[in-house]
């Protein structure tokens, strides 16, 4: 079975900033969705390994970002990347 890899970021805040950064959830998992329903496996990675910030985790209505979210196999993986080397 082929396997699709998606980079994400480590980065949790933007530069010097407090404002949130990281991978906006809605775009990792509505591509996610469409990757499983195509029959792909997957594996999430990162720069620097293990877990990758997400935001954009409450938004009322989403039922594919919550139905994900909630999914413990993808809390493992987004809690735990690959690390990427650089």
């Amino acid at each position: 079975m082929k396997k699709v890899l998606i980079p994400v970021t480590n980065h949790a805040t933007l530069g010097d900033t407090d404002q949130a950064n990281g991978t906006y959830a809605p775009e990792l998992t509505h591509a996610l969705s469409e990757i499983l329903a195509a029959g792909f496996e997957y594996d999430i990675a990162s720069i620097h390994g293990g877990k990758a910030p997400l935001y954009g985790t409450d938004i009322e209505g989403d039922s594919v970002n919550a139905e994900l979210l909630a999914n413990d196999d993808f809390q493992n993986r987004i809690n735990n990347t690959i690390l990427c080397l650089r």
